[in-house]
């Protein structure tokens, strides 16, 4: 499951009458939580057309029991989806110098593009960049052990949407 097809997964739910999702398939985990349901979001169309029909009427008069409930009854949503990260390379694993910028760690945060590892293989050293955004939960390998093809190497926490 890559990407993409996360994220059309996750806008279905949530454009959907589904209160609580859970997806556990392969590396991916999704779960995305809404605190109240369609009713609401019905609640807060019929506000919004009677506060546009009431200010269509009086362009002074500030409808403040509409703003409030519409502040009130927000969707609350909190999608997590952690994602391993798996080695492409054959070799030697070794994390970033201490001293550069990204210094990868339990807890760090990372960007897209940002490296992540290096794999070395026959004196040649494979950089590994981030696909995603996001923060380290878990880092299976330390400095020097060898790495093999598909061997999970990071546990990130995306941030989706």
């Amino acid at each position: 499951m890559n990407l993409k097809e996360v994220k059309n997964l996750i806008s279905s739910v949530i454009s959907s009458e589904v209160i609580d999702f859970k997806l556990d398939y392969d590396d991916v985990k999704i779960k995305v939580k809404s605190n109240t349901g369609n009713k609401t979001k019905q609640n807060v169309k019929s506000i919004l057309n009677k506060n546009k029909l009431s200010l269509l009427c009086n362009n002074d008069i500030e409808n403040k029991e509409t703003t409030r409930f519409i502040k009130n009854e927000t969707l609350s949503m909190k999608v997590t989806t952690n994602i391993v990260v798996k080695s492409p390379f054959i070799g030697t694993f070794f994390l970033p110098s201490i001293n550069t910028s990204n210094c990868i760690k339990v807890g760090g945060k990372i960007r897209k593009g940002d490296l992540l590892c290096l794999v070395e293989s026959l004196k040649l050293f494979n950089e590994l960049k981030s696909e995603i955004s996001g923060e380290i939960i878990k880092i299976f390998l330390k400095e020097g052990s060898p790495v093999g093809f598909g061997e999970p190497l990071f546990i990130v926490n995306s941030d989706l949407l």
